[in-house]
């Protein structure tokens, strides 16, 4: 049956497959097929769905039943914010339509209390996908913008970020939350 036990990296899923020499497995989101004809089914890692369900710590801001929204760890500016679904999605076009309609609901009221807080001169709010998207998970950005920044930078690898620690976090989470709250 299986001859060999590999370890397959993608991205930063973490997927243990035993298959046989010479073989290549297909992969789906939680089994293999090898020749049409073997399937297992397999524990898949991740990042995102353990991000998106606080099984890792996050500073959360709003959720509900389908989403979770926190800061990002790593902000191009204060008040970015990550909207993940709590139910494993890769691509946009794979969203139910109650997690979609949770996302643009997320989306619109932050957008709102991003205005209100940090006066930004715009807000971006973009969904990268595909080998562009380094959770494998679905996310969406909203990044508060400021003039004379250059978002280019944003999807660069060599980006000077925001310098925040977790009490910076912590102080960001407190007024968003209460932003949410008085509206």
């Amino acid at each position: 049956m299986f001859s060999l036990k590999s370890r397959l990296i993608l991205n930063n899923l973490k997927w243990h497959v035993p298959y046989g020499a010479g073989e290549k497995p297909e992969i789906t989101s939680n089994a293999y097929v090898l020749n049409n004809k073997q399937k297992a089914v397999f524990k898949v890692e991740c990042s995102g769905c353990n991000l998106a369900n606080k099984k890792e710590p996050v500073n959360v801001v709003w959720e509900d039943d389908h989403v979770c929204c926190f800061l990002d760890h790593a902000p191009f500016n204060e008040g970015h914010i990550l909207i993940l679904p709590k139910k494993h999605v890769r691509y946009f076009d794979e969203l139910d339509e109650s997690t979609a309609t949770s996302i643009m609901k997320a989306a619109g009221l932050l957008s709102k209390v991003i205005k209100e807080l940090f006066n930004p001169d715009g807000i971006t709010v973009c969904q990268n996908g595909g080998s562009f998207d380094e959770l494998t998970h679905f996310h969406m950005h909203v990044v508060p913008r400021y003039e004379g920044q250059n978002f280019a930078s944003f999807y660069s690898e060599e980006t000077e970020e925001v310098a925040v620690d977790e009490v910076g976090l912590s102080k960001t989470r407190r007024i968003i939350i209460n932003s949410i709250n008085s509206i």
